[in-house]
């Protein structure tokens, strides 16, 4: 179900505003995000959503946070507010 869900999310017919993205491209290894408009609270953990957090705090519009691995978990207070950019075959859930 979460596959789906990541899928959906990920892939979905809706319409992206790309003006923000600017420094937030396909990181060569990792996890990127990147704050956008007026940015949200966010949680990146390890692995899944008990795995250890790797940050925890407020995503300002603009600020860029980069994470080496290939698994995260990652949960925000408001989607809108940052994008996600990974490598090739790194897994990202949203929670």
């Amino acid at each position: 179900l979460a596959a789906l869900t990541v899928g959906a999310w990920m892939y979905g017919g809706a319409k992206v505003d790309a003006s923000g993205l600017g420094k937030c491209k396909q990181p060569p290894t990792g996890l990127v995000l990147c704050g956008v408009g007026s940015g949200t609270s966010v949680v990146v953990r390890h692995n899944s959503r008990t795995g250890a957090v790797l940050f925890r705090g407020a995503l300002t519009s603009g600020q860029v946070e980069h994470f080496n691995g290939t698994r995260f978990y990652v949960s925000a207070r408001t989607p809108a507010g940052f994008r996600v950019a990974h490598a090739a075959g790194v897994t990202v859930v949203h929670g």
